[in-house]
């Protein structure tokens, strides 16, 4: 009874994050300024079963008009959702650099609905202490 108390407190906690950052987007946006946004980890190690279930999370929770997020098969490590299967480039990608997941030069953007689910797929598998979203105006 307990640990569902502490789930339900956790994920009232995530939602109403999330409407504080949509509602920073939201604003943002209107004053028609690019918002850039960067995850940040203060963990040290990702296990496979670990991207799986990001990954799982991600796809289970998304939209229908979403595409499904995949494993990025790079040295970095991270996330893509492949976009158009002919072009490599035609991919979003987020790459891992000094615990942070950000867009890789040259590839698309994940979009502000995608990069918050992601941000909530990773608060579920660890922990929402664990896992920074950074929004910045550019």
């Amino acid at each position: 009874m307990i640990q569902k108390i502490k789930k339900i407190d956790l994920f009232i906690n995530l939602f109403y994050q999330l409407l504080i950052i949509q509602i920073i987007i939201n604003y943002l946006t209107y004053l028609k300024m690019p918002v850039f946004h960067t995850i940040e980890v203060l963990f040290s190690k990702i296990t496979q079963k670990q991207y799986d279930d990001v990954i799982n999370y991600y796809n289970l929770k998304k939209p229908t008009n979403f595409l499904p997020l995949q494993l990025l098969d790079r040295a970095e490590g991270g996330f893509e959702i492949v976009v158009d299967t002919r072009s490599i480039y035609l991919s979003k990608q987020l790459r891992w650099h000094n615990k942070k997941l950000q867009p890789y030069p040259g590839y698309l953007s994940f979009d502000n609905d995608e990069i918050l689910l992601l941000y909530l797929s990773l608060c579920d598998v660890f922990t929402e202490s664990d896992v920074i979203l950074h929004i910045v105006r550019v």
